[in-house]
């Protein structure tokens, strides 16, 4: 009743307001007094969802991810970024990076967070 409510009221729209409603009112009714009835018609919903989103995985996700990290990755490789860094460091024996040393306390290692 909410998305008839906000397709109504806000985004102004009767018709599928009208709709929303009515399939909302129909699956409120028939939970209430048959659900056995019930049962069936989230099982149909539930089993429709899942090749909607599989539908939508395969088709849009996929090739959308595959197109934009391909073409990110090959940015950052025509300007000489590697933000993972996994070329070889000169002469390094690890892949550990090195930072400053911090003067700690007691206290810091009471308070971790």
């Amino acid at each position: 009743m909410a998305a008839a409510a906000l397709l109504f009221w806000a985004l102004h729209r009767p018709i599928p307001a009208a709709i929303v409603a009515v399939l909302g009112v129909c699956l409120l009714v028939t939970g209430q007094l048959f659900p056995r009835a019930f049962g069936v018609i989230d099982a149909a919903l539930g089993r429709a969802v899942g090749w909607a989103g599989t539908i939508v995985a395969w088709c849009i996700l996929a090739p959308f991810y595959l197109i934009v990290f391909t073409l990110l990755r090959l940015l950052l490789a025509l300007a000489g970024k590697d933000p993972l860094t996994r070329a070889p460091r000169g002469t390094a024996t690890t892949a550990w990076v090195d930072r400053h040393p911090t003067p700690r306390t007691i206290d810091d290692y009471r308070h971790l967070y």
